[in-house]
């Protein structure tokens, strides 16, 4: 006797069948997915700051350590740790009657090289909350054109600008690059791992960037290459500096005597520490001290508002593939005729107005966006939001009450 064959309805039956439960799996797959990615990246901030705060206490006073956010276009979230190796006068790099003109006062931090960095998993993010006054014409500074990412002195969530500059450049490390590459840091006080809430000028964190552009031409970058951790010698021959290590290297730069030859010197070499890792200069970044994170997924703040992250950024960040838009530095002053070159987000959300509280809403988890009273929040918060604990260094939850427990009616 034949066995019996299934029938086409049989058949599609269990077709359909099938598709109900791939159906059902699927969602809930993806939805453990995104629960273990989210799990990860919060272990990994953990670990990040938990590294730098040990750090600070296996360190002596005065040597602070911070866990520095970073990011570069294409690529993952990185939090670096990083060592205080000094200070440096970085007023204007100007002369009055053939003295330097004493400047602001800032800590100056470098990698600490015995700690391996930390990447978060691809597409999350990290802001962090700027308190009102913070932001100011140096740390996040707000420009003309219509720009406005943040606006000076009100609270923002803000990104880590360290690597939306232009890479392509001829003048990236003497044309204010250092300008618009700023980040945060969550500090710690060295011996005790107590945490740093504020100080009164923001601090430089150097970090090379990657391009060789401008640094073989005029002094003192010729003889002091940051990128190659590399100085010109008596002879003239260019040989390792500070074993190798960013920190001893910087350290070097700020207490030396002279940067290159003094005889062709033509200024201080104050001035010359300043262009090399003032706030102006291509490889460093202006960090600030917080106290508040917020763990994100970009795509999703980007949904948000309606567009797809930038191609090549991978952000709410437009990235160009060559020369960044060139506009007035309206710092400078009348008469003044130098451009400079800044982060700015997509064409879509340059033109939306207050795009800079919409995202903080967003990341506080209203409902509405556009509002400024409107109380009414999400069942789910878009963004994890964490305090830094002050004497032990763990990331507290903040307590959000979704509005079907009363919160936000």
């Amino acid at each position: 006797m034949k066995p019996r064959a299934f029938t086409l309805i049989e058949m599609l039956a269990v077709v359909a069948v099938i598709a109900i439960l791939i159906g059902i799996a699927v969602p809930a797959f993806r939805s453990l997915q995104s629960n273990a990615n989210a799990a990860t990246a919060e272990t990994l901030l953990q670990s990040a700051v938990s590294a730098a705060r040990n750090a600070a206490v296996r360190d002596r006073a005065g040597n602070d350590a911070a866990a520095v956010f970073t990011f570069e276009p294409g690529g993952n979230v990185t939090v670096i740790v990083c060592t205080q190796v000094g200070q440096i006068d970085d007023g204007p790099a100007t002369m009055t009657a053939g003295v330097a003109t004493p400047g602001v006062v800032r800590d100056v931090f470098a990698p600490l090289e015995s700690v391996r960095a930390i990447q978060l998993p691809k597409g999350w993010s990290v802001r962090a909350f700027a308190a009102p006054g913070l932001i100011d014409d140096k740390w996040y500074e707000p420009f003309g054109s219509g720009e406005n990412r943040y606006r000076a002195g009100e609270s923002a969530w803000v990104f880590p600008e360290s690597g939306l500059y232009p890479h392509e450049v001829s003048r990236a490390l003497t044309g204010d690059v250092g300008t618009f590459r700023q980040s945060f840091m969550v500090r710690f006080e060295g011996g005790t791992g107590r945490l740093v809430t504020f100080t009164p000028e923001a601090s430089l964190v150097v970090l090379a960037r990657s391009s060789g552009l401008g640094r073989t031409q005029d002094e003192p970058f010729k003889s002091n290459r940051l990128d190659t951790l590399s100085t010109l010698d008596a002879s003239g021959a260019m040989v390792q500096a500070g074993n190798g290590d960013v920190a001893t290297t910087v350290e070097g730069i700020l207490t030396r005597s002279f940067l290159f030859d003094p005889t062709l010197a033509t200024q201080p070499v104050l001035i010359y520490r300043r262009l090399l890792i003032g706030d102006r200069a291509g490889d460093s970044v202006l960090c600030r001290p917080v106290d508040q994170l917020a763990l994100y997924k970009e795509r999703e703040l980007c949904a948000a508002f309606g567009i797809e992250p930038d191609r090549l950024s991978g952000t709410a960040y437009f990235a160009p593939t060559s020369a960044w838009p060139l506009q007035a530095n309206p710092f400078d002053g009348p008469g003044v005729s130098e451009t400079v070159l800044y982060p700015r987000y997509v064409a879509s959300l340059r033109q939306t107005d207050r795009i800079d509280n919409r995202i903080n809403r967003w990341v506080e988890g209203y409902l509405d966006l556009q509002s400024t009273t409107d109380t009414r929040r999400v069942d789910v918060p878009p963004a994890r939001r964490f305090t830094v604990d002050r004497r032990g260094g763990h990331l507290r939850a903040f307590n959000y009450t979704p509005p079907s427990q009363g919160g936000g009616q």
